[in-house]
Protein backbone atom coordinates (compact mmCIF):
# COMPACT_ATOMS: atom_id res chain seq x y z
CA UNK A 1 0.00 0.00 0.00
CA UNK A 2 1.69 3.10 -0.72
CA UNK A 3 0.44 7.09 0.07
CA UNK A 4 -0.25 9.81 -2.20
CA UNK A 5 3.12 11.17 -1.71
CA UNK A 6 4.72 7.95 -3.57
CA UNK A 7 2.40 7.96 -6.73
CA UNK A 8 0.90 4.99 -4.73
CA UNK A 9 -2.36 3.45 -4.64
CA UNK A 10 -4.49 1.65 -1.63
CA UNK A 11 -6.06 -1.73 -2.77
CA UNK A 12 -7.95 -3.64 -0.33
CA UNK A 13 -4.95 -14.11 4.65
CA UNK A 14 -2.71 -17.83 3.21
CA UNK A 15 0.47 -19.10 4.53
CA UNK A 16 5.15 -17.99 3.88
CA UNK A 17 8.50 -20.33 4.13
CA UNK A 18 8.97 -20.90 7.52
CA UNK A 19 5.15 -21.97 9.19
CA UNK A 20 5.79 -21.58 12.63
CA UNK A 21 3.40 -21.02 15.75
CA UNK A 22 6.04 -19.39 17.23
CA UNK A 23 7.67 -15.74 17.41
CA UNK A 24 10.27 -14.07 18.73
CA UNK A 25 11.97 -10.30 19.15
CA UNK A 26 15.21 -8.99 18.78
CA UNK A 27 16.57 -6.10 20.68
CA UNK A 28 18.38 -2.85 18.40
CA UNK A 29 21.72 -4.71 19.55
CA UNK A 30 20.00 -8.09 18.38
CA UNK A 31 19.68 -9.83 21.90
CA UNK A 32 17.01 -12.77 21.91
CA UNK A 33 14.05 -12.90 23.61
CA UNK A 34 12.57 -15.93 23.78
CA UNK A 35 8.89 -18.12 24.21
CA UNK A 36 8.76 -20.90 26.54
CA UNK A 37 9.36 -24.24 24.57
CA UNK A 38 6.78 -25.07 22.54
CA UNK A 39 6.10 -27.56 19.29
CA UNK A 40 6.30 -25.16 16.34
CA UNK A 41 5.35 -28.35 14.26
CA UNK A 42 7.85 -30.03 11.26
CA UNK A 43 10.44 -30.70 14.06
CA UNK A 44 10.88 -26.87 14.93
CA UNK A 45 10.97 -25.75 18.26
CA UNK A 46 11.00 -22.15 20.54
CA UNK A 47 13.65 -22.19 23.30
CA UNK A 48 12.76 -21.14 26.62
CA UNK A 49 15.26 -17.78 27.26
CA UNK A 50 18.59 -18.51 26.90
CA UNK A 51 18.80 -21.82 25.61
CA UNK A 52 19.31 -20.71 22.04
CA UNK A 53 22.16 -18.90 20.03
CA UNK A 54 22.01 -15.17 19.85
CA UNK A 55 21.80 -15.56 16.05
CA UNK A 56 19.29 -18.06 15.90
CA UNK A 57 16.95 -16.29 13.13
CA UNK A 58 13.47 -14.70 14.78
CA UNK A 59 9.98 -15.86 13.20
CA UNK A 60 6.76 -13.31 13.28
CA UNK A 61 3.66 -14.98 12.19
CA UNK A 62 1.55 -13.55 9.66
CA UNK A 63 -1.80 -13.89 7.98
CA UNK A 64 -3.11 -14.25 4.73
CA UNK A 65 -6.78 -12.45 5.04
CA UNK A 66 -9.60 -12.41 2.22
CA UNK A 67 -11.33 -14.65 -0.34
CA UNK A 68 -8.49 -14.18 -2.66
CA UNK A 69 -5.62 -13.94 -0.23
CA UNK A 70 -5.00 -10.02 -1.61
CA UNK A 71 -3.62 -9.02 1.82
CA UNK A 72 -1.51 -9.83 4.40
CA UNK A 73 -1.92 -9.36 8.36
CA UNK A 74 0.20 -9.54 11.45
CA UNK A 75 -1.25 -8.65 15.02
CA UNK A 76 -0.20 -6.78 17.84
CA UNK A 77 -0.98 -4.82 20.71
CA UNK A 78 -0.39 -1.44 21.82
CA UNK A 79 0.63 -1.48 25.71
CA UNK A 80 -2.32 -2.70 27.72
CA UNK A 81 -4.73 -2.82 24.79
CA UNK A 82 -6.52 -5.57 23.43
CA UNK A 83 -4.93 -7.48 19.92
CA UNK A 84 -5.40 -5.97 16.59
CA UNK A 85 -4.78 -6.92 12.95
CA UNK A 86 -3.02 -4.85 10.50
CA UNK A 87 -2.40 -4.57 7.12
CA UNK A 88 1.35 -5.34 6.88
CA UNK A 89 2.64 -3.55 4.06
CA UNK A 90 6.16 -3.04 2.83
CA UNK A 91 5.08 0.38 0.61
CA UNK A 92 4.44 2.06 3.94
CA UNK A 93 6.92 3.48 6.46
CA UNK A 94 4.42 3.50 9.71
CA UNK A 95 2.28 2.35 11.63
CA UNK A 96 -1.03 4.06 11.19
CA UNK A 97 -2.98 2.68 13.96
CA UNK A 98 -6.41 2.69 16.26
CA UNK A 99 -5.61 3.03 19.78
CA UNK A 100 -8.43 2.41 22.24
CA UNK A 101 -9.54 5.14 24.62
CA UNK A 102 -8.23 2.89 27.72
CA UNK A 103 -5.25 1.81 26.38
CA UNK A 104 -2.98 4.20 29.02
CA UNK A 105 1.01 4.99 28.24
CA UNK A 106 -0.12 7.01 25.01
CA UNK A 107 1.63 10.40 25.03
CA UNK A 108 1.05 12.77 22.14
CA UNK A 109 4.21 14.03 20.27
CA UNK A 110 3.03 16.40 18.04
CA UNK A 111 -0.42 18.68 19.54
CA UNK A 112 -1.37 19.46 16.42
CA UNK A 113 -3.14 16.33 14.14
CA UNK A 114 -2.24 15.98 10.32
CA UNK A 115 -3.60 14.17 7.26
CA UNK A 116 -2.25 10.77 5.71
CA UNK A 117 -4.00 10.68 2.10
CA UNK A 118 -4.18 7.16 0.09
CA UNK A 119 -3.95 6.91 -3.77
CA UNK A 120 -5.52 9.72 -5.33
CA UNK A 121 -5.68 12.38 -2.58
CA UNK A 122 -9.40 11.21 -1.94
CA UNK A 123 -9.34 8.85 1.39
CA UNK A 124 -7.00 8.69 4.32
CA UNK A 125 -6.18 9.01 7.89
CA UNK A 126 -6.55 11.92 10.19
CA UNK A 127 -3.49 11.16 12.41
CA UNK A 128 -1.53 12.27 15.72
CA UNK A 129 1.95 11.12 16.34
CA UNK A 130 1.84 9.44 19.87
CA UNK A 131 4.70 7.51 21.79
CA UNK A 132 3.90 4.14 23.57
CA UNK A 133 5.65 2.04 25.74
CA UNK A 134 5.29 -1.55 24.62
CA UNK A 135 4.34 -3.22 21.17
CA UNK A 136 3.80 -7.10 21.57
CA UNK A 137 3.35 -9.17 18.79
CA UNK A 138 0.58 -11.66 18.69
CA UNK A 139 -0.13 -14.77 16.76
CA UNK A 140 -3.37 -15.35 14.55
CA UNK A 141 -5.03 -17.86 17.05
CA UNK A 142 -4.15 -15.44 19.70
CA UNK A 143 -2.67 -17.62 22.46
CA UNK A 144 1.03 -16.22 22.28
CA UNK A 145 2.54 -13.23 22.67
CA UNK A 146 5.91 -11.46 23.02
CA UNK A 147 7.44 -8.03 23.80
CA UNK A 148 8.63 -6.44 20.44
CA UNK A 149 12.01 -5.89 20.06
CA UNK A 150 13.17 -2.72 22.00
CA UNK A 151 14.67 0.24 20.68
CA UNK A 152 17.16 2.74 21.71
CA UNK A 153 15.57 5.11 24.28
CA UNK A 154 12.60 2.26 25.03
CA UNK A 155 10.07 3.76 23.07
CA UNK A 156 8.14 2.90 20.13
CA UNK A 157 6.63 5.98 17.97
CA UNK A 158 3.44 5.38 15.96
CA UNK A 159 0.50 7.17 14.52
CA UNK A 160 -2.46 7.61 15.97
CA UNK A 161 -5.84 6.99 13.61
CA UNK A 162 -8.48 9.83 15.30
CA UNK A 163 -10.79 9.46 12.17
CA UNK A 164 -10.98 7.56 8.40
CA UNK A 165 -11.47 10.90 6.28
CA UNK A 166 -12.85 11.13 2.89
CA UNK A 167 -13.73 13.74 0.36
CA UNK A 168 -17.17 14.78 -0.16
CA UNK A 169 -17.13 13.46 -3.47
CA UNK A 170 -15.40 9.93 -2.04
CA UNK A 171 -18.30 9.74 0.39
CA UNK A 172 -21.64 10.25 -2.14
CA UNK A 173 -19.62 7.86 -4.44
CA UNK A 174 -19.11 5.30 -2.75
CA UNK A 175 -22.51 5.60 -0.33
CA UNK A 176 -20.98 6.35 2.84
CA UNK A 177 -22.23 7.97 5.89
CA UNK A 178 -20.24 10.80 6.46
CA UNK A 179 -20.06 13.90 8.74
CA UNK A 180 -21.72 16.96 7.08
CA UNK A 181 -19.03 18.89 8.25
CA UNK A 182 -15.63 18.82 7.18
CA UNK A 183 -12.91 17.16 10.34
CA UNK A 184 -9.67 18.72 9.24
CA UNK A 185 -10.02 22.37 8.89
CA UNK A 186 -7.09 24.02 9.40
CA UNK A 187 -4.83 21.05 9.03
CA UNK A 188 -2.06 20.04 6.89
CA UNK A 189 -0.64 16.87 5.38
CA UNK A 190 1.74 14.93 6.87
CA UNK A 191 4.57 17.03 4.61
CA UNK A 192 3.42 20.23 6.11
CA UNK A 193 1.37 21.49 3.00
CA UNK A 194 -2.19 22.79 2.74
CA UNK A 195 -4.83 19.85 2.00
CA UNK A 196 -6.51 20.29 -1.45
CA UNK A 197 -9.92 19.80 -0.33
CA UNK A 198 -11.36 19.59 3.19
CA UNK A 199 -11.89 15.89 4.14
CA UNK A 200 -14.79 14.35 6.42
CA UNK A 201 -15.03 11.45 8.41
CA UNK A 202 -17.07 8.18 8.41
CA UNK A 203 -19.25 7.76 11.39
CA UNK A 204 -19.79 4.13 10.61
CA UNK A 205 -15.99 3.75 11.19
CA UNK A 206 -15.63 6.25 13.78
CA UNK A 207 -18.31 4.23 15.70
CA UNK A 208 -16.98 0.97 15.74
CA UNK A 209 -13.53 2.69 17.11
CA UNK A 210 -15.43 4.34 19.70
CA UNK A 211 -16.52 0.73 20.48
CA UNK A 212 -12.90 -0.53 20.18
CA UNK A 213 -13.62 -2.81 17.17
CA UNK A 214 -11.27 -3.11 14.21
CA UNK A 215 -12.68 -0.47 11.72
CA UNK A 216 -10.72 -0.68 8.51
CA UNK A 217 -11.50 -2.18 5.29
CA UNK A 218 -15.18 -3.79 6.51
CA UNK A 219 -13.43 -4.20 10.24
CA UNK A 220 -11.04 -6.50 8.97
CA UNK A 221 -7.91 -4.28 10.12
CA UNK A 222 -7.08 -1.47 12.74
CA UNK A 223 -4.52 -0.01 10.57
CA UNK A 224 -1.42 -0.10 8.67
CA UNK A 225 2.14 -1.50 9.67
CA UNK A 226 4.35 0.20 7.86
CA UNK A 227 7.30 -2.41 6.71
CA UNK A 228 9.20 -0.82 4.21
CA UNK A 229 13.14 -0.62 3.77
CA UNK A 230 12.64 3.58 3.85
CA UNK A 231 11.79 6.20 6.08
CA UNK A 232 10.72 9.78 4.42
CA UNK A 233 11.76 12.36 6.92
CA UNK A 234 8.29 13.60 7.33
CA UNK A 235 7.07 10.07 8.82
CA UNK A 236 7.15 8.88 12.19
CA UNK A 237 8.80 5.90 12.66
CA UNK A 238 9.89 2.81 10.82
CA UNK A 239 8.81 -0.35 12.68
CA UNK A 240 11.02 -2.85 11.36
CA UNK A 241 14.12 -0.83 10.11
CA UNK A 242 14.28 1.41 13.33
CA UNK A 243 14.54 -1.65 15.04
CA UNK A 244 16.84 -4.19 13.03
CA UNK A 245 19.98 -3.88 11.86
CA UNK A 246 20.60 -6.53 9.97
CA UNK A 247 17.60 -6.82 7.44
CA UNK A 248 14.53 -9.01 7.14
CA UNK A 249 12.59 -11.61 5.39
CA UNK A 250 9.52 -11.09 4.37
CA UNK A 251 8.15 -14.84 3.24
CA UNK A 252 4.51 -15.43 1.83
CA UNK A 253 5.43 -18.42 -0.79
CA UNK A 254 1.95 -20.13 -1.69
CA UNK A 255 3.23 -24.00 -2.73
CA UNK A 256 2.53 -24.30 -5.95
CA UNK A 257 2.57 -27.98 -5.76
CA UNK A 258 -0.12 -27.96 -3.19
CA UNK A 259 -3.70 -28.65 -3.93
CA UNK A 260 -4.81 -26.65 -0.90
CA UNK A 261 -3.59 -23.09 0.45
CA UNK A 262 -1.20 -24.80 3.26
CA UNK A 263 2.90 -23.95 2.75
CA UNK A 264 5.67 -25.34 4.82
CA UNK A 265 7.65 -23.03 7.26
CA UNK A 266 6.12 -19.98 9.07
CA UNK A 267 4.35 -18.44 6.03
CA UNK A 268 3.65 -16.31 6.08
CA UNK A 269 5.94 -14.52 8.00
CA UNK A 270 7.97 -11.96 8.84
CA UNK A 271 11.79 -13.41 10.03
CA UNK A 272 14.58 -10.63 11.90
CA UNK A 273 17.64 -11.17 13.48
CA UNK A 274 19.24 -12.56 10.43
CA UNK A 275 22.47 -14.98 10.30
CA UNK A 276 25.16 -15.09 7.66
CA UNK A 277 23.91 -18.80 6.73
CA UNK A 278 20.37 -17.33 6.24
CA UNK A 279 21.12 -14.04 4.44
CA UNK A 280 23.99 -16.70 2.19
CA UNK A 281 20.39 -18.46 0.88
CA UNK A 282 19.31 -15.75 -1.15
CA UNK A 283 21.32 -15.15 -4.70
CA UNK A 284 19.19 -13.12 -6.58
CA UNK A 285 20.65 -9.61 -5.65
CA UNK A 286 19.20 -6.28 -6.40
CA UNK A 287 21.35 -2.71 -5.23
CA UNK A 288 19.29 -0.08 -4.34
CA UNK A 289 21.01 2.47 -5.95
CA UNK A 290 23.94 4.62 -5.18
CA UNK A 291 23.49 6.45 -2.10
CA UNK A 292 23.92 10.35 -4.39
CA UNK A 293 20.59 9.08 -6.09
CA UNK A 294 18.67 8.77 -2.79
CA UNK A 295 15.13 10.67 -2.93
CA UNK A 296 16.77 13.71 0.06
CA UNK A 297 13.15 13.71 1.39
CA UNK A 298 14.05 9.90 2.84
CA UNK A 299 16.24 9.12 5.37
CA UNK A 300 19.72 6.88 4.45
CA UNK A 301 19.50 5.16 7.65
CA UNK A 302 16.84 4.49 10.42
CA UNK A 303 16.90 6.18 13.76
CA UNK A 304 17.51 4.06 16.61
CA UNK A 305 19.01 1.37 14.44
CA UNK A 306 21.35 2.85 12.40
CA UNK A 307 20.17 0.16 9.53
CA UNK A 308 21.14 1.69 5.76
CA UNK A 309 17.65 3.11 4.39
CA UNK A 310 16.47 2.69 1.34
CA UNK A 311 13.98 4.89 -1.05
CA UNK A 312 10.19 3.84 -2.34
CA UNK A 313 11.02 3.41 -5.63
CA UNK A 314 14.49 1.49 -5.86
CA UNK A 315 16.92 -0.85 -8.15
CA UNK A 316 16.73 -1.22 -11.77
CA UNK A 317 14.61 -4.25 -12.98
CA UNK A 318 14.31 -5.77 -16.32
CA UNK A 319 10.52 -5.25 -17.67
CA UNK A 320 8.73 -7.20 -20.33
CA UNK A 321 4.66 -6.22 -21.06
CA UNK A 322 2.01 -8.67 -22.32
CA UNK A 323 -0.37 -6.15 -23.59
CA UNK A 324 -2.72 -9.59 -24.08
CA UNK A 325 -2.67 -13.07 -23.77
CA UNK A 326 -0.29 -14.70 -27.11
CA UNK A 327 0.78 -10.94 -28.20
CA UNK A 328 4.56 -10.98 -28.19
CA UNK A 329 6.04 -9.21 -24.94
CA UNK A 330 7.36 -6.00 -25.09
CA UNK A 331 10.78 -5.84 -23.46
CA UNK A 332 11.26 -1.93 -22.11
CA UNK A 333 14.35 -0.95 -22.70
CA UNK A 334 15.26 1.57 -19.73
CA UNK A 335 16.08 -0.55 -16.26
CA UNK A 336 12.81 0.32 -14.23
CA UNK A 337 12.78 1.17 -10.21
CA UNK A 338 10.13 -0.74 -8.71
CA UNK A 339 8.33 -0.96 -5.17
CA UNK A 340 7.76 -4.12 -3.92
CA UNK A 341 4.51 -3.71 -2.36
CA UNK A 342 2.67 -6.25 0.21
CA UNK A 343 -0.24 -3.30 0.21
CA UNK A 344 -0.99 -3.51 -3.36
CA UNK A 345 -3.47 -6.44 -3.80
CA UNK A 346 -2.42 -8.67 -6.93
CA UNK A 347 -0.35 -8.59 -9.57
CA UNK A 348 0.22 -4.45 -9.55
CA UNK A 349 0.07 -1.30 -10.96
CA UNK A 350 2.76 0.63 -13.85
CA UNK A 351 2.91 4.39 -14.73
CA UNK A 352 3.90 4.62 -18.00
CA UNK A 353 6.65 6.72 -20.26
CA UNK A 354 5.79 8.53 -23.42
CA UNK A 355 7.51 5.86 -25.03
CA UNK A 356 5.47 2.89 -23.57
CA UNK A 357 2.04 4.76 -24.15
CA UNK A 358 2.95 4.69 -28.33
CA UNK A 359 4.12 0.90 -27.78
CA UNK A 360 1.29 -0.04 -26.12
CA UNK A 361 -1.14 1.97 -28.54
CA UNK A 362 0.41 0.34 -31.69
CA UNK A 363 -0.20 -2.94 -30.15
CA UNK A 364 -3.75 -2.28 -30.00
CA UNK A 365 -4.17 -2.00 -25.82
CA UNK A 366 -7.87 -0.30 -25.43
CA UNK A 367 -6.89 2.94 -23.56
CA UNK A 368 -9.74 4.25 -20.68
CA UNK A 369 -10.30 7.73 -19.09
CA UNK A 370 -8.89 9.36 -22.06
CA UNK A 371 -8.51 13.22 -21.31
CA UNK A 372 -6.65 15.15 -23.77
CA UNK A 373 -4.93 18.78 -23.93
CA UNK A 374 -5.86 21.53 -26.07
CA UNK A 375 -3.54 20.39 -28.89
CA UNK A 376 -5.46 17.13 -29.28
CA UNK A 377 -2.75 15.01 -27.41
CA UNK A 378 -3.56 12.47 -25.16
CA UNK A 379 -2.33 14.45 -21.37
CA UNK A 380 -4.02 10.89 -19.55
CA UNK A 381 -4.96 7.85 -19.45
CA UNK A 382 -5.54 4.40 -17.71
CA UNK A 383 -6.09 0.60 -19.05
CA UNK A 384 -4.90 -2.66 -18.50
CA UNK A 385 -2.48 -5.36 -20.16
CA UNK A 386 -2.38 -9.16 -19.21
CA UNK A 387 1.14 -9.77 -17.56
CA UNK A 388 4.35 -7.85 -16.83
CA UNK A 389 7.38 -10.15 -16.39
CA UNK A 390 10.02 -9.18 -13.59
CA UNK A 391 13.48 -9.96 -13.34
CA UNK A 392 16.72 -8.89 -11.49
CA UNK A 393 20.21 -8.90 -12.47
CA UNK A 394 20.72 -12.51 -12.74
CA UNK A 395 17.32 -12.75 -15.04
CA UNK A 396 15.03 -14.61 -12.62
CA UNK A 397 12.09 -13.80 -13.89
CA UNK A 398 8.49 -13.36 -11.73
CA UNK A 399 5.58 -13.16 -14.06
CA UNK A 400 2.76 -11.06 -12.98
CA UNK A 401 -0.94 -10.99 -14.43
CA UNK A 402 -3.62 -8.18 -14.77
CA UNK A 403 -1.79 -5.75 -14.03
CA UNK A 404 -3.84 -1.85 -14.56
CA UNK A 405 -1.31 1.30 -15.92
CA UNK A 406 -1.75 4.77 -15.97
CA UNK A 407 -0.30 7.33 -18.41
CA UNK A 408 0.48 11.05 -17.43
CA UNK A 409 2.03 13.22 -20.53
CA UNK A 410 5.54 14.91 -19.70
CA UNK A 411 6.30 18.64 -19.93
CA UNK A 412 9.16 19.95 -21.72
CA UNK A 413 11.07 20.85 -18.15
CA UNK A 414 9.78 17.44 -16.76
CA UNK A 415 9.38 14.75 -20.06
CA UNK A 416 7.67 11.40 -19.06
CA UNK A 417 11.05 9.36 -20.26
CA UNK A 418 10.47 6.18 -17.44
CA UNK A 419 8.24 3.90 -16.45
CA UNK A 420 7.42 2.71 -12.78
CA UNK A 421 6.34 -0.24 -11.46
CA UNK A 422 4.75 -1.62 -8.13
CA UNK A 423 5.11 -5.08 -7.99
CA UNK A 424 1.96 -6.38 -5.84
CA UNK A 425 1.33 -8.73 -3.04
CA UNK A 426 1.53 -11.31 -5.77
CA UNK A 427 5.35 -10.79 -6.22
CA UNK A 428 5.83 -12.37 -2.76
CA UNK A 429 3.39 -15.25 -3.35
CA UNK A 430 6.05 -16.18 -5.75
CA UNK A 431 9.26 -15.12 -3.83
CA UNK A 432 10.44 -14.65 -0.22
CA UNK A 433 12.44 -11.24 0.02
CA UNK A 434 15.24 -9.92 1.93
CA UNK A 435 15.86 -6.72 2.30
CA UNK A 436 18.81 -5.80 4.20
CA UNK A 437 20.04 -3.20 6.61
CA UNK A 438 23.83 -3.67 6.35
CA UNK A 439 24.74 -3.91 2.77
CA UNK A 440 22.42 -1.59 0.19
CA UNK A 441 20.87 -5.00 -1.43
CA UNK A 442 17.38 -6.07 -2.02
CA UNK A 443 17.70 -10.22 -2.43
CA UNK A 444 14.57 -12.52 -3.44
CA UNK A 445 14.80 -16.00 -3.70
CA UNK A 446 12.53 -18.74 -5.22
CA UNK A 447 9.99 -20.98 -3.95
CA UNK A 448 11.65 -24.29 -4.13
CA UNK A 449 14.96 -22.47 -3.11
CA UNK A 450 12.67 -21.45 -0.27
CA UNK A 451 11.99 -24.96 0.78
CA UNK A 452 15.53 -26.22 0.56
CA UNK A 453 16.21 -22.96 3.26
CA UNK A 454 13.35 -24.08 5.34
CA UNK A 455 14.63 -28.03 5.50
CA UNK A 456 18.14 -26.48 6.65
CA UNK A 457 16.56 -23.89 9.29
CA UNK A 458 14.41 -27.01 11.04
CA UNK A 459 17.54 -29.39 10.98
CA UNK A 460 19.82 -26.75 12.35
CA UNK A 461 17.29 -25.91 15.32
CA UNK A 462 16.11 -29.48 15.66
CA UNK A 463 19.85 -30.73 16.21
CA UNK A 464 19.77 -28.21 18.63
CA UNK A 465 17.29 -29.26 20.61
CA UNK A 466 18.28 -32.85 20.64
CA UNK A 467 22.06 -31.80 21.47
CA UNK A 468 20.48 -29.33 24.20
CA UNK A 469 18.42 -32.29 25.29
CA UNK A 470 21.39 -34.82 25.74
CA UNK A 471 23.68 -31.88 27.85
CA UNK A 472 20.04 -31.54 30.19
CA UNK A 473 20.25 -36.01 30.47
CA UNK A 474 16.34 -35.42 29.08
Amino acid sequence: MINQFARLFRGPGMQACFRTKNFLAATTAMTTVFLPAVSLGVGLVAFPTGEALADDPISIPLEYVGEGHDRLGIWAKINNGNAQRYVFDTGSDQLNTQIGSEVTGVRPIADTPYVYTYGDGTYGNKLQNVEIDKFTYVDPDQKITIDGPSVSDKKYRAARILDFVYTHAYCEDNNLKCTPEPVTDGLKDMYGQDLQEPYHADKEQRAKMTAGKMADEGGDFAGTFGAGDFLGKTSVWGMMGSVTRSGYVVSANVNPDSESDQTPGCSPCTIVNLNPSLRAQYTNAMPWGEPEEKDQDSYQNFPGSGANASTEYEGSYNLQYTVKDGAPPITDPNKTAVLLDTGTPGGGSLEISDAMLKQFQDAGVELKNVRKNEQGEIASASGNIASVTIAGTDGDPVRLDNIDFTYTSGTTEQPNDQTSFVAGLDFFKNRSVFRSGEEVYRLYVTFRHCQQLLYRFIRTRRDRSEQDNDEHGE
